[in-house]
């Protein structure tokens, strides 16, 4: 266990993935979704980062930081 990494993570914003990362760190298993989870949570700079927008990503679609699209209702209906 790289215990920088651990530490790192306990010290991390508060945001999803954070238990999940710590909780892999300490040997625990994970279910898929909570793998997902930790690893993008590791990516975005231990939470630092509110949105993902690395769409190359091979994760990106499963995601819980996946970047909205900002159109709203209105302007969809329009179209």
């Amino acid at each position: 266990m790289d215990e920088r990494l651990l530490e790192s993570a306990k010290q991390g914003v508060h945001r999803a993935g954070r238990k999940d990362l710590i909780d892999y760190l300490q040997g625990k298993r994970l279910t898929q979704r909570k793998s997902i989870r930790a690893k993008c949570y590791e990516c975005n700079g231990m939470g630092e980062l509110k949105d993902c927008d690395i769409e190359s990503c091979s994760l990106y679609p499963y995601t819980p930081r996946k970047k909205i699209p900002t159109t709203s209702r209105t302007d969809a209906l329009a179209k």
